[in-house]
């Protein structure tokens, strides 16, 4: 077995605890995603899933302990549980599985000091999905642009990154976007990035959200469709909506504790945004809050792997987050 996650997928041969964290959510469903293609493929009789809402420490102790059916492996994924925050049994159950189970954490968060933490730590792969820092953004642009056969200066390479968000995911749908509006020619200016690169949509996508948190069906996607007019990507409205859904899980965590003005130095948002934050945030249960910021992450992977058309999978997520919300 390697010494990190990459490693061990490359090897075929596998550690039977991962911890998969971070801020960066592309990065984690995609490692999520390698990993249970890996291990058990298409197998589904040997794959698990939970969430905070789903978890049964019953069945989750019954497959751990059962053979994998016609494969080696079992694999049992958790994701947003919570377990490497706060205490929890289930680390006295993994001691028992045997080989052919593989468990999987999926945590935006997590605490060092957990006992699942320094557990996984001792005995199986931390793989940390971080948000990028400047030089890696850097780095990580000029293999997109080198890729599709553009430059772009120095100075006009930081300026591109200080107009959007830089996560990996939106990174790459913008430098998409420039490519196609340069067409032929190689270098991308300050100037195409004023003209193409999208401006903060936030107050379109706190509106539409407004819609949706009411039911009003037919404004939400007209909203959507407004977007589309002004040259927005399906994808980055995507993007804006799984980011406004996270903001609005924190917001309303954070609420209780700590003022205004720290919440939006912690969140990242403007001051005077934050009290309409707060006040979107009600609308929703927090069950569905979760539940939403999961099909957004995963319509994001499904974009990236072209198992759905953009704008019909921005249109049918709208039509889900209604039904969440009116059911």
């Amino acid at each position: 077995m390697g010494k990190d996650l990459e490693s061990d997928i490359k090897e075929g041969k596998f550690h039977n605890f991962y911890l998969i964290c971070g801020e960066e959510a592309s990065l984690r469903i995609m490692f999520k995603k390698k990993l249970v293609d890996a291990t058990v493929g298409d197998q589904l009789m040997n794959y698990l899933y939970f969430t905070d809402d789903t978890f049964d420490i019953n069945t989750f102790r019954t497959a751990g302990i059962t053979c994998p059916f016609f494969g080696d492996y079992r694999i049992i994924v958790l994701e947003n549980t919570g377990f490497l925050n706060e205490a929890s049994e289930i680390k006295e159950e993994m001691e028992q599985f045997p080989d052919s189970t593989i468990v999987v954490f999926v945590e935006e968060n997590v605490d060092k000091r957990n006992k699942i933490y320094k557990f996984i730590q001792k005995n199986g792969i931390i793989k940390s999905c971080d948000a990028p820092d400047e030089n890696t953004q850097m780095i990580y642009l000029a293999g997109l642009l080198k890729k599709n056969n553009k430059t772009m200066r120095n100075n006009t390479a930081k300026y591109f990154l200080s107009q959007i968000e830089t996560s990996f995911f939106n990174i790459q749908n913008e430098v998409e976007k420039l490519v196609a509006y340069v067409g032929d020619n190689e270098e991308i200016t300050v100037e195409d990035i004023d003209n193409v690169s999208s401006k903060l949509i936030t107050n379109h996508i706190f509106a539409m959200m407004d819609e949706i948190a009411v039911g009003h069906k037919d404004k939400a996607l007209s909203m959507y469709l407004e977007l589309l007019l002004l040259r927005e990507s399906s994808m980055r409205i995507l993007y804006q909506i799984t980011r406004h859904f996270n903001i609005l899980i924190n917001v309303r965590s954070a609420e209780k504790y700590i003022s205004y003005k720290e919440i939006a130095s912690v969140i990242k948002i403007p001051p005077f945004f934050v009290k309409k934050y707060v006040a979107q945030a009600k609308r929703f249960s927090n069950k569905d809050l979760r539940v939403i910021l999961e099909k957004c992450l995963q319509m994001e992977y499904d974009f990236k792997n072209g198992l759905v058309s953009d704008q019909i999978g921005v249109e049918m997520l709208i039509f889900d987050i209604i039904m969440i919300t009116c059911a």
